[in-house]
């Protein structure tokens, strides 16, 4: 495996896409077939080795301060002064080594797990620059560093975990590292699963900052058990998108961030002069890649949108690590390998937020929720298009995301009001009536529609954004001698967004209906005030090999802006007078 850093080696065969096929929808699930059991004992090696390169200046002790301070930027300021700086989250960064055990920034590590702790063998803890800077990045400590500057991870009072999937020393210049099967299922299994390595503990967020470039829809290993985990624990995965454009061109991403179950992050680049970070970075991995359909063996070219947010990539201080060099030094590095960790860092914040403000509720922290307060509060950067368009008068999206930035960049600042201004998990299972901004953790049944009643008007002239997730599910035994992992089912939903007019008759005004991707994505600008509910459709399955599942789980936010002083859908339903037109088929 190989670090995601800028340069990439040239791969026979990886070069190019073929031309998007988002309208390619199903007009029914696959059930039953013979699911894909994975070799989970396999020690085939897997190792690829590119150097981690480095943009702007070599080491230097002054300065990488100089430029846009990122937590301010991608808005974690908003959580600290709200008294959330990660602390009580277990934040996980997974690389082929482990982050420095004397770099002022990464010393305060709690968790060190490499294969001895994972069961999988007398295998050593290495350390070495890449997964120093990545941990910084997510999670660093808040440390004064050259000339007093105090430098500081996302998440930065977070517990702080590092593991390595490494089965010999990695290369201490490229940063490269072999692993196989049993490594990848015992280290996060154990990170995520059973706590066998941290005393019980599992991880609330995982990042990874490493990958095998692809374009062929396949299913590495990678990806099915960080997908797997996700799907058990309910975790939130982040993955580097890659730094491929610039070699294949689009269409080509890392495994493991090509799976479902994780957030897969491209990267933003900067500017000499504002506004920073304002578009996708040349080398951050775009387009639409191939989708593997599981159930028939099947390779659909260019139908599935790999990536889902963006953050900053380009000229990022990180700690620099060699055999020589002190414990306070730094270097300036670009990579999507550093936008990751920063969304994980986010998403750490996010889940002590939920924690402190939601109890028990293990729902408020799901990987599916926090995926969609993600989504849904980024930015939109300029030419954003996720290819919405009319069809026979409805607002319509085949493809969800926009293909180079996904939801758009990240923005803590709102999503902290996403995560808390409003509705906060509807109570039961899905539906009901709700507020013009929030959340909520449900469930839909195949061929049904849980509707989610905005209980005042939207302003014309502004936006509404609705962003639906849902994991793929997988057949899991982390039974010691008994290790088993399988595909089980992977869901097709679609998001919409209806109309109510005075006498409560719902039409659809707004749909996402992409046929292969676990996200359905709108934002669009309403023409008039304009009374709305949200549906979540279960169209149907992609797969479900042991025909046994008719129920998804999701997770579902919104944000709109209201009209004070106008009638409520909460009158119109206690009145009995609601009822739905559609304009295209059930």
């Amino acid at each position: 495996m190989h670090h995601r850093a800028i340069a990439i080696a040239v791969l026979a065969g990886l070069a190019g896409s073929a031309a998007a096929q988002f309208d390619q929808k199903a007009t029914s699930g696959t059930t039953g077939g013979i699911a894909t059991a994975y070799d989970v004992m396999s020690t085939e090696s897997f190792d690829l080795t590119t150097p981690v390169v480095s943009s702007g200046l070599p080491s230097d002790p002054i300065f990488p301060f100089g430029g846009t301070f990122i937590n301010e930027f991608v808005g974690a300021t908003r959580f600290y002064a709200e008294g959330y700086a990660g602390t009580g989250s277990n934040l996980a960064v997974v690389e082929g080594g482990v982050a420095s055990s004397t770099h002022i920034t990464t010393s305060g590590v709690s968790e060190r797990i490499g294969l001895a702790e994972t069961g999988g063998g007398p295998v050593g803890l290495f350390e070495t620059q890449h997964p120093t800077q990545t941990a910084f990045v997510a999670g660093g400590r808040e440390t004064p560093g050259p000339s007093n500057i105090v430098t500081a991870g996302i998440a930065f009072d977070s517990d702080l975990w590092v593991a390595g999937l490494a089965t010999v020393a990695p290369n201490s210049v490229s940063g490269s590292f072999s692993t196989n099967n049993l490594t990848q299922f015992r280290t996060f299994t154990a990170l995520g699963v059973t706590g066998s390595a941290t005393g019980g503990e599992t991880a609330d967020v995982i990042t990874m900052s490493y990958g095998i470039p692809t374009n062929s829809g396949s299913a590495f290993f990678g990806d099915v058990i960080v997908d797997a985990v996700a799907e058990a624990s309910g975790l939130v995965a982040v993955a580097a998108a890659g730094n491929d454009a610039l070699n294949f061109g689009p269409g080509v991403f890392g495994s493991p961030a090509i799976g479902f179950n994780s957030i897969s992050v491209g990267a933003t680049e900067t500017g000499i002069q504002d506004p920073f970070y304002d578009q996708r970075a040349p080398f951050s991995s775009f387009g639409a890649t191939a989708f593997f359909d599981r159930s028939t063996g099947t390779v659909i070219p260019g139908a599935y949108a790999a990536v889902d947010i963006v953050a900053p990539g380009t000229d990022i201080t990180a700690p620099f690590v060699n055999a020589t060099s002190s414990p306070d030094s730094f270097t300036i590095t670009a990579g999507t390998s550093f936008a990751a960790p920063t969304v994980a860092g986010g998403a750490a914040l996010v889940v002590e937020a939920g924690r402190d403000l939601y109890g028990g509720n293990d729902r408020a922290i799901d990987g599916r929720v926090v995926k969609a307060v993600l989504m849904n509060s980024a930015d939109k950067l300029a030419g954003w298009d996720n290819g919405q368009m009319l069809d026979n008068g409805v607002i319509t999206t085949f493809q969800s995301l926009d293909l180079a930035i996904g939801a758009g960049q990240m923005n803590l600042d709102q999503a902290f009001d996403q995560y808390t201004a409003g509705t906060t998990d509807v109570a039961g299972d899905g539906g009901g009536t709700v507020e013009t901004i929030g959340w909520d953790y449900g469930q839909v049944t195949n061929g049904e529609r849980v509707f989610y009643d905005v209980n005042t008007a939207l302003a014309g002239g502004t936006d509404l954004t609705v962003t639906l997730t849902w994991f793929a599910e997988f057949e899991l035994d982390v039974t010691p001698g008994q290790e088993f992992l399988a595909d089980d089912r992977y869901a097709d939903l679609d998001l919409e967004v209806y109309a109510v007019d005075d006498l409560g008759q719902r039409t659809l005004l707004a749909q996402s209906t992409s046929a292969f991707n676990e996200t359905e994505h709108l934002s669009f600008t309403l023409q008039e005030d304009t009374l709305i509910s949200i549906a979540v459709f279960g169209f149907g399955e992609i797969w479900d090999f042991g025909a046994d599942g008719t129920v998804t789980d999701f997770g579902l936010a919104w944000a709109g802006t209201a009209v004070p002083g106008v009638p409520t859908l909460a009158g119109l339903l206690g009145a009995g007078v609601l009822a739905t037109r559609r304009r295209r088929p059930a």
